[in-house]
């Protein structure tokens, strides 16, 4: 498990567009999944912090899920190994 604050996210994001020349950039645009990027930095902007959790499979992805369901989670995405699936509880403000 690890935790990234907003701040964290935010500089992490900007070093990492900053160090890149223009055609990293655009192989960036076309192969990212860019919505779910500035999702991710919205939240960020919001004062909001990222909790990554490495499960074995999606049924502990789904445990993980119900168990965090009653916190104040906004959003959660799991990377399986054919799929990827999102959960948006409640979208960013900014």
């Amino acid at each position: 498990m690890r935790v990234y604050t907003g701040e964290q996210i935010l500089y992490d994001y900007q070093c990492y567009t900053a160090q890149h020349g223009m055609l990293r950039r655009m192989a960036r645009a076309l192969t990212a999944d860019q919505e779910s990027t500035n999702l991710y930095v919205r939240y960020a902007h919001d004062g909001c912090s990222a909790v990554w959790i490495r499960v074995p499979d999606e049924e502990a992805a789904n445990r993980a899920v119900s168990h965090l369901a009653g916190t104040q989670s906004l959003y959660f995405r799991y990377y399986g190994r054919c799929r990827q699936r999102e959960i948006i509880v409640r979208r960013p403000t900014s």
